[in-house]
Formats: structure tokens, sequence, C-alpha cells
């Protein structure tokens, strides 16, 4: 789909997960504003499951909240299909967003804050030697990277930082759908993306600020130096935060009460893991531990979690053949005054359904999300919490 033209304004992209948003996304927000003079900043978030293949920390609408005092101005949901996916696809659906919403400019963070090489990777990623990619599929995805870029090893370094694959995907998508925007990078500031303690610097890892809120199940002072105020008020409010062992006895009723043959039915199992996951899991204690005898060098780890997440979540291996670059609808979650006068111009031109509420179009995509929704207000054991949560979902958006 095209959408016509019509807005005349500086439209910025970006693509977010916020989990929760720390003083390194304030910092990126901040930056993209200034560099691009934004008039208006989209960020594209994932809901209530991220990239990872596990649970946010807090729900979606408290994250679009943190963004939107953070200095977004229109938060638009990844539907769960797409946010619990590899860096490719997660990326081809966030970039047609975008591209719908006529941004003409998309900026993410990256370890070297160098553009030109991560363009180029995207370019050869654009078209590899099939032959080759399909030879190599049974590996993990970045070791795919790696085989691909063995005639340019002096690109292989870039590959080794999460965020540079995630920059390089963006890229690629933006070629392959033939998208008017342009990407830039900011320099990332403070703890590495997997760096899981926190820094005196200010600028710790959402990795870091999870595993501490995790083990004390409040926020510290050290929590408060890394986090915006917002953030802090908003962690400080949500008692029970969430995470796999949550999700974990629900993951192992299912695969002890189904064959592995109906476990392969699900998005995301393939080459029989749904052997080596109906012989593991059942018997473990703890999530992590089970993790690590699952584990093996054709599965990663976050690979792992996505396909566990979607047995828990009984998502059919159909949705394989959806396309990842024909988003049918753009769900709204949250927006200040500038975003609002931003839909109402795109709700004019916008090629598909912008919506506020699940009951505004109808799309079997929209019937999953309401099941992950579901599904993870259950997982608060906080009947309060599990009230507004379920209550939540069928209200419009987060207005700041």
């Amino acid at each position: 789909m095209r959408a016509k033209r019509g807005v005349n304004m500086n439209v910025t992209g970006i693509i977010a997960e916020y989990n929760p948003l720390h003083n390194g996304h304030f910092y990126h927000i901040q930056q993209t504003r200034k560099v691009c003079n934004a008039k208006i900043l989209i960020a594209v978030m994932s809901g209530n499951f991220v990239q990872r293949g596990e649970p946010a920390i807090v729900s979606k609408w408290e994250r679009t909240k943190m963004a939107l005092h953070a200095g977004i101005d229109l938060v638009l949901e990844l539907p769960f299909l797409f946010a619990t996916q590899n860096a490719e696809r997660f990326s081809d659906a966030a970039v047609c967003i975008l591209k719908y919403m006529q941004a003409q400019n998309l900026v993410f963070g990256s370890e070297s804050g160098e553009l030109t090489p991560l363009k180029r990777i995207a370019k050869i990623l654009l078209h590899p030697d099939q032959a080759h990619f399909k030879q190599e599929r049974s590996i993990g995805y970045a070791r795919q990277m790696e085989n691909t870029l063995l005639n340019t090893p002096e690109l292989i370094p870039y590959i080794k930082h999460p965020n540079h694959i995630l920059g390089i995907q963006y890229i690629r998508s933006i070629l392959a759908q033939n998208a008017k925007i342009l990407p830039i990078t900011i320099q990332r500031k403070g703890s590495s993306y997997h760096h899981s303690e926190i820094v005196n610097t200010g600028f710790s890892s959402a990795t870091a600020i999870r595993k501490l809120l995790f083990e004390e199940r409040k926020v510290t002072s050290k929590i408060q130096t890394a986090v915006p105020e917002m953030t802090a008020k908003i962690l400080n409010q949500v008692e029970n935060y969430i995470d796999w062992n949550t999700l974990f006895p629900y993951l192992q009723i299912k695969v002890a009460t189904n064959s592995a043959n109906c476990l392969k039915q699900h998005l995301l199992v393939h080459e029989g893991i749904e052997n080596r996951i109906k012989k593991i899991i059942p018997y473990e204690t703890d999530f992590y531990d089970c993790m690590k005898r699952l584990k093996t060098k054709r599965y990663t780890w976050t690979r792992l979690m996505r396909t566990l997440l979607h047995i828990t979540l009984s998502t059919h291996k159909k949705w394989e053949s959806f396309s990842y670059t024909n988003i049918p609808y753009i769900k709204i979650l949250g927006f200040n005054d500038n975003g609002r006068s931003y839909v109402k111009q795109m709700k004019k031109i916008c090629p598909v359904p912008l919506i506020s509420l699940p009951k505004e179009t109808i799309h079997p995509l929209i019937d999953l999300e309401e099941k992950a929704d579901i599904a993870y207000a259950l997982l608060h054991h906080n009947l309060n919490r599990r009230t507004y949560l379920l209550k939540r979902r069928l209200q419009g958006p987060v207005l700041y």
C-alpha cells in the first residue's frame, strides 16, 4: 500500500521497547529531536511482550506514559506477532508502520555512531548469496550474517553489537520497502545493551535495571540514578514485576499436556526442537536453569525464548506466512497535543486504519493481540493489578 502525500512537516521515527525507559533512552529522544529538528516524534513500541520473547517489566500503557513524558509525541504499537520475532521481521514491520505514517527520518542508537559501514552491510544482506544463505539456515541468525560477510571481513566487527544488528536491519528494511526514510544513528551513551550491572555514570542498560528490580523488588537509589523521574515513579507504583519465571508454570502445563506433534504446530517451532522441549521443560523448577539445558548452538537464548513464548500463548504456525511489510492497521497507544493533531491529519491519508480501540476494525491480528494482552494481565497475581490491566486494554490512548 502507498500512502498519499499530504503532510508537510518534519516527522521523525524511533523504534523502541522502553523496557523500562532509562536515561540512555531519554538522551536518545532529546538528541533525535535536536539533530532532526523534529516537529513530530513518533515511537513505534513493542506491546506487552518484547523482542527477546519475554513479558515486558511493566505494561505497554505505563511504558507509553514514560515515553510521552520523555518527549515522544505519538506512541504506536508494534503488534505482538511482529514484536516477538527476530531482528529482520521486527524491523520490517516497524519500518512499514513508519512508512505508512510518513516519517522522513528513522533515528537509532548504535555502539559506534557510524552509519556508513551499517549501510554497506544492509545492502549486502538485501541481496545475499541465496544458495549459501539457505545452506546455513540451521545456524543462528548472527552466524548467518557473519557468513554472508566473509568477503568483507572488515565489516564483521560491526555485527558483534546488538544495536548495530538492529540498525542494519532498519536500513535493510528501508531499502527493501523503498521507503522514503532517511536512517540516522546516534552513538549510545553508557553501558552496552547486555551489561548486567548498574554503573555510576547515570547511563545503565535496561538489562541491568531489570536485574536489580527483580533482585530488590523495589526502586532503589541506584535505579533512581539510572532512569528519569517518571520511570521511577511508575516502577514504584507497580509492586509485582513479572518475568519468565512468572510465565514458566503455564508453559510447563502446556508442554506436559500436549504431544510433541501438537507443539510442532506453533510459531517458530522447527527442526525437532519440540522433542527437546517435551523432554526437558516439564521437569525443571526454574526457567533460567531450564534454558541453560535447552539452549544449543542452533537455538540461541533469545530464539528459544521467542519459541517458548509462542507455545505458551498458542500462536499457530500459520502466522509464519503473514506479510511483515503489509501491516493491516496501526494501533495508537498514546499521544500529546502535537501527536493528536498529527493523527487527525494522518487519518485522512494513511493507507490503513489508525485505531485507538480493538473494536474499531476487524482482523485476526487484533484477535491475536487481544489474547496476548489478556494473558499478560492474568500473569499478575495481584487482583487489583490484574483487573486494572484487563480494563485498560478496552480504553483509549494514554493522553499527555
